[in-house]
């Protein structure tokens, strides 16, 4: 296990403004820098020139999916954490080879506890790689 202290970088990606701007905040109360996007094509470029502990991407945006931007990331470990958000009820429950590919799993609206829990669920995963 790695003694060093986690560093706690995000890249929040989701095409509704307000959405990305509360979940950002959120996550810069906790602690992290936050870097946003707000569609997969400019998300997938930002992750590949930046290191970021942890990407929260929403689900359905107009350039494609956050699936679609989940396998644009190097293979595990190197890629960072990744968490699925979405606000569409279909969605909310992701499908087991979904489910084994992402980190975390946050429906819209977010909520402080759910974040928080989000957070406690995959940090360690991170100290693990």
């Amino acid at each position: 296990m790695n003694a060093e202290p986690l560093s706690k970088t995000a890249l929040v990606v989701d095409d509704e403004t307000v959405s990305r701007l509360v979940l950002s905040h959120m996550l810069r109360r906790a602690g992290w820098d936050v870097t946003e996007a707000d569609d997969v094509a400019p998300a997938i470029a930002l992750a590949r020139s930046g290191t970021f502990t942890a990407i929260f991407s929403d689900f359905s945006m107009p350039g494609g999916t956050g699936v679609d931007l989940l396998d644009a990331l190097p293979p595990t470990p190197a890629r960072p954490l990744f968490v699925l958000v979405t606000g569409i009820v279909e969605h909310s429950s992701v499908g087991l080879d979904l489910a084994s590919m992402i980190d975390g799993h946050l429906i819209k609206p977010i909520s402080s506890r759910a974040l928080s829990e989000c957070l406690a669920a995959i940090l360690p995963r991170q100290r693990d790689r």
